[in-house]
């Protein structure tokens, strides 16, 4: 979509920001130039998959990326690129209550955390407590000891502790252990350990029964992570799925994760598989891996990336030079799911299939002026039918105005650009305000004209308040509105999507969801939590057939849902819950096509499992 917002000269300004800010470091009061990192000057100058093969060019691009990552304070260390617990944990729920309590200072708008940064801010938390400046209660007392339980490799502490449960323990070396859950080893006694790893099995069971009809979700498989040398760490996760019956596909409005089914007859089977291998100092870390990343703060699905998508490969690179500025950038490869008929050819069995390059390129700036609040900003490019290009490999362009080089300024041969920004603040003492907007194309001149706008954008703002007036209540609301043609484009393998499946809000574009909850946390791993959820989603408009401009909001709505939903979920040790719900659901899908056949029409739906998680 061709962007006509005047962002770049905020992106200019911030980056001759930054560029000032960071060449130079305090070193007992006084200025002192730091000069590149000739390491990490080897590393990338042997990397094999960086496209220019020309020395001159490479040591350009390189030179470019030493100004911003070379000279740079080195501050605190930072996140290794293992992820911790996804969203079916209490884990980030916790980190989210100390955020509110004003005890740390956490960046919500960049998931998954890491194991690292989880463990970093779980001691800063026990510090504050044990040097009496914050007091918890009972219950936090107690998820903070348990959580810490099952961050030994970070936390550097090895042998056993009160609570563990031990199939088998030799020293500090290995252990069978089902509290906290996993296979634990390194190679030696002597702390921080040369080599480490976790092996933790994968499994779970999902029974869900209505009028409709009743179906089960089943997955199993295993992860392991660890750490080897200094700064390295590696992890890998499979785990095979079954849906009874299809439960996802790319035209659901579901908040339901993606999957891509395989097998034979119904096709209700999918692997998940993640992994990666990052290096980490002291401000940052640079990672190759297989994953989601989720940019944004919600409570109940991002409008900027949601990571519900199958995961996908990424190069990724995390900073954070100073304590008021943490930046994000990655580029990945996308599955277009668009075929290439010049390059598809027929073989003995039939056609192979070739399917167009598709590539994303994406960054986010975050900022903290003042205490207790970030603002974030970033932009990203998804491009396809070319080579990768060097310039999105370069980690702080502003790639809308990079684009029209490459495309002679033609709007058929350029990519597809996006750019968005986060505020989130915890100012006040156990509230969270929090907004983003997803800007996919704009044109300021007629921004308040009706009939001549082209407002594709996406936008989002929320609040949750924890422990007022009552302790371990927590209260969330939260608004997403999504205009009409956000997230599309009328080339089909520049869409922002991988997979078929939209990389943002899981509504996709001419929708709206209005969320609340409550939820209750009496003791250490309980939750109960009632909420109600109205969404809707309008006449669908197809880029390139409709006209782009003045686009009326939600004309015809075509497809709404109610939802009442009650239940509990309960983490007996870390990762390992169980957990049951009750749905109140009247959805309206007038074209049949928006709802899997399970929760179409009015119905009572009861859910109830378990789960091991990685």
């Amino acid at each position: 979509m061709r962007c006509v917002f005047p962002a770049s000269s905020v992106y200019s300004v911030l980056l001759n920001i930054a560029s000032i800010i960071t060449k130079i470091q305090y070193k007992q009061n006084q200025a002192e130039i730091v000069w590149p990192n000739f390491t990490t000057f080897t590393f990338f100058n042997e990397f094999s998959m960086f496209p220019l093969r020309n020395r001159k060019y490479r040591a350009v691009l390189l030179s470019i990326f030493f100004i911003f990552t070379g000279y740079v304070y080195p501050g605190p260390a930072r996140a290794q690129t293992i992820p911790g617990p996804d969203g079916e944990s209490a884990l980030p729920a916790f980190l989210d209550e100390m955020a509110g309590l004003q005890v740390i200072t956490l960046n919500t708008a960049v998931k998954p955390y890491s194991r690292q940064l989880i463990c970093e801010k779980l001691l800063e938390i026990r510090q504050a407590v044990d040097g009496g400046s914050i007091s918890l209660n009972h219950r936090q007392s107690r998820e903070l000891s348990f959580y810490l339980k099952d961050y030994r490799p970070e936390s550097r502490t090895s042998g056993p502790q009160q609570g563990d449960v031990d199939l088998y323990r030799r020293g500090g070396r290995l252990a069978f252990s089902l509290n906290p859950p996993g296979i634990w080893l390194q190679n030696e006694d002597s702390l921080p350990p040369v080599f480490s790893m976790v092996i933790k099995p994968i499994a779970g069971y999902r029974l869900i029964s209505n009028q409709n009809d009743q179906m089960y979700h089943r997955w199993q498989g295993a992860g392991m992570f660890g750490y080897a040398g200094k700064g390295w760490s590696y992890y890998a996760a499979l785990w095979d799925n079954r849906h009874s019956r299809p439960l996802v596909a790319d035209s659901f409005l579901t908040p339901e994760k993606a999957a891509v089914y395989t097998g034979e007859g119904a096709k209700t089977d999918f692997f998940e598989m993640k992994g990666g291998i990052a290096y980490t100092w002291k401000w940052g870390q640079v990672a190759l891996q297989q994953d989601n990343p989720q940019w944004g703060d919600n409570y109940h699905g991002s409008n900027i990336l949601s990571g519900r998508t199958p995961p996908f490969p990424y190069l990724s690179l995390r900073l954070k030079p100073v304590s008021w500025i943490d930046f994000s950038w990655f580029h990945g490869w996308l599955a277009s799911a668009v075929i290439d008929s010049n390059r598809s050819y027929l073989t003995g069995n039939g056609t192979r299939v070739v399917y167009r390059n598709k590539y994303i390129a994406a960054n986010f700036f975050t900022f903290t002026p003042v205490k207790k609040l970030q603002v974030s900003i970033g932009n990203s490019l998804v491009y396809s039918d070319v080579n990768i290009q060097p310039l999105c490999l370069i980690p702080f362009l502003f790639y809308k105005a990079a684009d029209p080089g490459l495309s002679d300024n033609s709007n058929l041969a350029g990519q597809n650009a996006q750019f968005f920004f986060n505020i989130s603040s915890r100012n006040i003492r156990n509230l969270h305000l929090y907004t983003s907007f997803f800007v996919d194309e704009v044109a300021f001149g007629r921004f308040r004209d009706k009939d001549a706008h082209t407002n594709f954008i996406s936008g989002k703002a929320g609040l949750r308040l924890g422990n007022v007036p009552l302790q371990n209540v927590f209260f969330t609301l939260e608004y997403t509105r999504t205009n009409p043609m956000v997230y599309q484009h009328f080339i089909e393998s520049l869409t922002y999507a991988s997979n078929r499946y939209n990389l943002g809000h899981y509504l996709r574009d001419n929708s709206d969801e209005t969320y609340l909850a409550c939820s209750y946390r009496p003791r250490r791993g309980l939750m109960m939590q009632f909420s109600y959820t109205h969404a809707r989603h309008g006449n669908d408009y197809i880029y390139g057939k409709d006209p782009a401009q003045g686009l009326p909001f939600m004309q015809e709505i075509t497809w709404e849902s109610t939802t009442y939903e009650a239940g509990l979920n309960w983490e007996i040790v870390p990762g390992w819950s169980v957990f049951g719900w009750y749905r109140k659901m009247s959805v309206t899908d007038k074209e049949k096509k928006y709802t899997a056949t399970l929760y179409q029409g009015n119905t009572d739906t009861f859910e109830t499992g378990f789960r091991m998680g990685f």
